[in-house]
């Protein structure tokens, strides 16, 4: 028996919507029964990749050859401090809001110093534009109850 390990990520699209992010391509959920869940690409009709998972995520088959590039995505994570304020996580590093203008607000590293990662969100809370390399490890913390705590 040939056993197949995927990394599933769940993420919610601008929408609210559920979606399944798998190597770079995202997934709806198309079909259900009691027992499984079919996820299909987001790519539409003419990209055949899909998969089936249990209800306690175990993947019974799955075609992953799509018919496109993957397009890149930035998982954003909103959690807040202890002391009430947000913070973004992307790819486990954490930014504070530095600077809100009436149309847009930067995100810049927790590290500071000499680390020049930030992005630019819109009032959307879309991605407009970003820099995301960091000069140093991202930094140990836990999120309890959506509640950022430093380690």
């Amino acid at each position: 028996m040939l056993l197949l390990m995927i990394l599933v990520q769940f993420v919610q699209n601008r929408a609210g919507k559920l979606l399944a992010l798998v190597e770079g391509h995202t997934f709806y959920r198309d079909k259900q029964n009691t027992n499984t869940h079919v996820w299909r690409c987001t790519k539409g009709g003419w990209c055949k990749a899909r998969f089936t998972l249990t209800n306690d995520l175990r993947l019974v088959r799955g075609t992953f050859n799509h018919v496109h590039q993957q397009t890149k995505y930035i998982v954003l994570r909103w959690v807040k401090k202890r002391t009430g304020k947000p913070l973004a996580i992307i790819d486990r590093f954490t930014y504070y809001c530095a600077v809100k203008s009436s149309a847009t607000s930067t995100w810049r590293c927790t590290k500071g110093g000499q680390c020049k990662a930030r992005f630019i969100v819109n009032n959307y809370m879309e991605i407009t534009r970003s820099s995301l390399l960091h000069d140093h490890p991202p930094p140990n913390y836990v999120i309890r109850n959506g509640i950022y705590l430093k380690i």
